[in-house]
């Protein structure tokens, strides 16, 4: 019993180190270091970033902000060149990596691939394998990163937070926001459509439009967009029909002389990836939360000095038709929602 008491104080003592490129981090990844911090009393995940690779900020501070909760695991960097076909690494090499990462004889190297053994011999360490067959939640990247918009559930929510993208959609009223929001969700996976709060607050709280209204919009739509920061399930792609900065585009024009100094700054720290720009090409159509009467309040270029005064990123919607001004957004959207990863050589 006592020199079982002293092997089990032998390997408590040990620090367990995790080699992993998580290019992107997996649920499976997330399980490995889970299993590496119940083997020793310390962890230390080396993510290897190479050269020119794409979300390396993100990864490194995705997995720790995973693991923020537990002290004894630590996250550290491992930064080498981009990969070369003719010269590679050898195992040795990642030996002396893990070495200047402070891997000391007796510490444990857990990796799901079976050169991990040969590693440990040469730093003087103990392997052990986890899940080599992948058959508890999937580890490896190379397909999930191939296909992203497919297996975008087997992202950690901590890496997807940081890579989702806000889209939203912007103009005067009655311009077909709502419609194209919900034709754009449709059209994507992992995309959701957002409301504006301001209608459904107005529609409940009837009334002329006055200072106290104003300022309850303000603090919905705040709220609204605050909200979707923290939402679980994380959607790859948000779809807003309008934002605060079309709350402050409102009340520039409704009373510019009482436009609150914190409208501006919300706006600024909830700001969008992208918005869309939609002309008033389509019929107005009348509605009594609109208080333009039979026609629009302000005009395409009113709005388009809103974009342009905040050094907004938009693109500019030409079509007139629902399906033209769809093809137009996903080709803008294309650009800034990844659906697959491409790289070479991570695992």
């Amino acid at each position: 019993m006592e020199k079982d008491n002293e092997h089990r104080k032998e390997h408590l003592m040990a620090t367990s180190f995790v080699l992993l490129s998580a290019m992107p981090p997996t649920l499976g990844h997330a399980d490995l270091i889970n299993f590496a911090a119940a083997l020793g009393d310390s962890t230390k995940v080396v993510h290897v970033l190479r050269e020119g690779e794409p979300y390396r900020q993100e990864r490194l501070q995705s997995l720790r902000d995973r693991f923020a909760g537990d002290p004894s695991v630590e996250v550290l960097p491992l930064e080498i060149p981009a990969w070369d076909e003719a010269v590679g690494e050898t195992n040795l090499e990642w030996a002396d990596f893990l070495r200047s990462k402070g891997f000391e004889p007796g510490d444990l190297l857990v990796v799901s691939e079976p050169w991990g053994a040969e590693i440990a011999g040469y730093l003087g360490g103990e392997f052990f394998p986890y899940d080599m067959e992948r058959t508890i939640r999937y580890t490896k990247a190379t397909g999930i990163r191939e296909n992203l918009a497919d297996n975008w559930g087997w992202v950690i929510p901590e890496f997807q937070r940081l890579i989702q993208k806000r889209i939203v959609i912007f103009g005067a009223e009655s311009t077909g926001k709502s419609t194209l929001a919900r034709a754009i969700r449709d059209a994507l996976k992992n995309t959701i459509a957002v409301p504006e709060y301001a209608r459904g607050y107005l529609e409940n709280t009837p009334g002329e439009l006055n200072d106290p209204k104003m300022r309850g919009i303000w603090r919905g739509q705040k709220a609204l967009q605050q909200g979707l920061q923290a939402m679980d399930p994380v959607p790859q792609a948000v779809i807003l029909d309008t934002d605060l900065y079309s709350t402050l585009g409102y009340w520039e024009f409704w009373s510019p002389e009482t436009v609150p100094a914190g409208l501006k700054e919300d706006a600024d720290e909830l700001r969008a990836d992208l918005y869309l720009f939609l002309d008033s090409s389509i019929p107005f159509e009348t509605d009594p939360i609109r208080y333009g009467g039979d026609h629009r309040e302000q005009s395409d270029d009113y709005w388009r000095s809103v974009l342009r005064a905040h050094e907004l990123p938009f693109v500019e919607l030409s079509k007139s038709t629902v399906q033209g001004r769809l093809s137009e957004a996903l080709e803008a959207i294309d650009g800034i929602v990844p659906r697959v990863i491409n790289h070479r050589r991570l695992e």
